[in-house]
């Protein structure tokens, strides 16, 4: 009997000691979180009220928000408020549409630091709304403007409640608008999120992005529309001078990839220094800059080639800057094939060169495309292309070609073409201004550096669109300067077999 109690009393001392370790280690953690909850509950009207009662004492912009209320798990494992409705001003008028209008940010704390009596923020996460970015006239941004000291602050993170560990956002679209050009540039951030680690100096910093970006050209979307970029970097900020260096990147944009590095330097009127480079097997780099309805249709055929991409961004971009931007790229034994009828575009060759300029504006813009070759089947192509001051673009064309129409029919698969055949020829040697705003001005003024000769022999098709098939076409007409002559037409058709 006494063996039975011994191991009687042996067991209710286990299941005491068992009950007491659940309590220890399930209900103190939940005991501390609620107080923690409770203490942040208590105090948040005191932290809102303090944060946007300092903005707008410290700074020349107004911020506002509508309401605020404790989020437990939305910045989880931080206890968050909730700022809904946030939005800053460029000035305490706030007047016009505000800088950042967001429909929620969450301001996340520690649990430990909050039950040592710290109030500091560790995370911020900025969800559904916008940043409006805009340079005035005068070179200045309205969010420098915003973010101008009225007073001097010695220290922000003390001032503030600042030790930022991570900042995400979420459906949020960024646009920096220049007023002088009408030119706006668009980024829809689906997801980015920064993780953040700090010392004495420095500030390192991994960041993950995924977005959407357009450029916008007074109200045009332009050619440059709905272009999709991934990238994955770090960055070290060094706390004395200002200098943000961003470390070698993968950048993935629309199924293609280059590389990107380079420096920002925050005190010298936003100092760039990056660049960008790609070295690939294959046209997908060019095919990702296309339009973005003409992607699919690019997409449909196999190609490959050397192709090269280098780019440079350097000089000050702010308060009436702009960078220097030059880039060049380059194909080497390039080829297109169409997959479906085996159709091939073969030995394709070029180089080219783009840059801003001196003066660093649309005047002093320059693209050229030089020694430009190609071998489609049965034909040739070479050209050279040159456009300078894109605010009344000045063009140069030189183009000579050689081409196989049924060939032509089959490579671009116009189905709706039967029998078809013949030969063409064209040569364009082209020198004259365009005039943007009104191009269809351009051909009834031009000068006697205009030259073209087109040419068609022994062209025959059907259509499913003609009631009568094209037995035998040849054409051939000249145009210099202003004057154009027709030295052969003859047309042969019927309904007999060709």
């Amino acid at each position: 009997m006494s063996k039975i109690g011994n191991k009687l009393k042996s067991w209710m001392r286990s299941k005491r000691f068992w009950k007491r370790f659940a309590i220890v280690t399930i209900g103190l953690p939940v005991i501390l979180f609620f107080t923690v909850v409770l203490i942040v509950y208590v105090k948040q009207d005191d932290i809102v009220q303090d944060l946007i009662s300092d903005l707008n004492k410290d700074f020349r912009g107004a911020t506002e928000l509508k309401d605020s209320h404790i989020s437990m798990f939305e910045n989880f494992p931080y206890i968050s408020i909730d700022l809904e409705e946030f939005k800053v001003f460029e000035s305490k008028e706030k007047k016009g549409t505000p800088l950042i209008e967001m429909e929620d940010v969450y301001v996340g704390f520690n649990l430990w630091t909050i039950l040592t009596g710290k109030m500091e923020m560790k995370k911020i996460k900025l969800e559904n709304g916008f940043i409006n970015l805009v340079q005035h006239v005068n070179g200045e941004f309205n969010i420098v403007n915003a973010l101008t000291a009225e007073t001097e602050i010695e220290s922000p993170e003390e001032e503030f409640h600042l030790d930022l560990k991570r900042i995400e956002l979420e459906n949020v679209d960024i646009t920096k608008l220049n007023e002088a050009n009408g030119l706006k540039v668009e980024a829809f951030v689906n997801d980015a999120n920064a993780k953040f680690e700090t010392s004495p100096n420095h500030v390192v910093a991994a960041c993950e992005a995924k977005f959407m970006v357009n450029i916008i050209q007074n109200s045009d979307t332009t050619f440059f529309k709905h272009k999709h970029i991934d990238l994955d970097t770090q960055v070290d900020f060094l706390k004395v001078k200002d200098v943000m260096t961003i470390s070698p990147t993968a950048v993935h944009f629309e199924g293609s990839e280059f590389n990107m590095e380079g420096s920002v330097d925050f005190l010298n009127d936003v100092f760039l220094d990056l660049k960008f480079e790609g070295n690939k097997p294959n046209f997908d780099l060019f095919v990702a800059m296309a339009p973005e309805d003409l992607i699919p249709t690019l997409q449909q055929y196999e190609n490959e080639g050397e192709i090269s991409f280098k780019s440079d961004i350097k000089g000050k971009s702010i308060n009436g800057h702009n960078p220097k931007i030059t880039a060049s790229f380059g194909c080497k034994d390039g080829y297109v094939i169409n997959p479906r009828t085996k159709k091939k575009i073969d030995d394709i060759n070029f180089e080219a060169t783009f840059t801003n300029g001196k003066e660093r504006h649309l005047s002093s813009m320059k693209a050229t495309l030089q020694n430009f070759s190609a071998k489609p089947q049965g034909g040739s192509l070479k050209g050279d292309l040159a456009i300078t001051d894109f605010s009344a673009p000045l063009v140069h064309l030189d183009l000579d070609s050689k081409f196989d129409i049924g060939f032509v029919s089959k490579f671009l698969n116009l189905e709706h073409l039967h029998n078809v055949g013949g030969k063409g020829e064209v040569n364009v040697k082209f020198e004259d201004i365009i005039d943007l705003k009104n191009p269809e001005h351009a051909v009834s003024k031009l000068n006697e550096s205009y030259e073209m000769k087109i040419g068609l022999k022994n062209v025959h098709f059907a259509s499913d669109q003609l009631d009568l098939p094209i037995k035998n076409f040849n054409f051939l007409t000249e145009v210099h300067g202003h004057k154009a002559t027709v030295k052969i037409f003859d047309l042969l058709y019927g309904k007999s077999d060709l």
